[in-house]
């Protein structure tokens, strides 16, 4: 079969067709679509710059709060009790421990610590069971790539009777500022292995 016989074959089956409408009718119903197309592009658009600007928003409203003016000193760590009656440690590994102050702010919200700097502490025997229950580690990752944070969560209401958290603050390098930090919890006569790191 020739091109030219299929072009008479496509016509014969077409030739029964009938344009009812005038060429005016269509070419106004197109005009209307893509003006509906258009303004639903608009729309799109704009929910779009809208999510944009929330995902710009949100990670800023979740940052850290900004470093305090230099004649300021800023704290080492943060202790904020919860609605469950947990307890959350966030220590600032580039400012100076002062481990008396962290002691002594455990102990008003209620949790038997030891805190020592420069040195880690070990049990000789084992941490008490259910140390698991008692504390754990959150990690917060900050969208711009600023340093991770970790929070340490107690639960001081499910600490044993006499029982309290051993905390060894240390610096991985000499001079590095603090940061790492091991936690125990023992009962009150275990005995510590401490060596000291910096």
């Amino acid at each position: 079969m020739s091109d030219d016989e299929v072009l008479d074959a496509v016509k014969q089956t077409l030739s029964g067709v009938r344009m009812d409408r005038p060429i005016e009718a269509i070419e106004q119903r197109g005009r209307a679509r893509r003006r509906r197309r258009n303004l639903f592009g608009l729309a799109a658009g704009g929910g779009a710059a809208a999510v944009a600007a929330l995902a710009l928003a949100l990670p800023m409203a979740a940052q850290p709060p900004a470093a305090a003016p230099a004649a300021l000193q800023p704290s080492p760590f943060t202790l904020v009790r919860m609605s469950d009656d947990t307890v959350k440690l966030t220590l600032h590994w580039e400012q100076i421990l002062d481990p008396a102050a962290l002691q002594k702010a455990l102990a008003d919200a209620g949790i038997p610590a030891v805190v020592k700097a420069n040195v880690l502490c070990v049990p000789k025997g084992r941490q008490l069971s259910g140390a698991s229950q008692v504390s754990w580690t959150e990690r917060v990752d900050w969208p711009d790539g600023s340093p991770k944070e970790y929070t340490l969560v107690i639960a001081p209401d499910k600490m044993p009777k006499n029982s309290r958290i051993y905390f060894s603050v240390f610096a991985v390098r000499p001079g590095g500022g603090f940061a790492k930090a091991a936690h125990f919890l023992v009962s009150d006569n275990d005995p510590m292995i401490c060596h000291r790191v910096a």
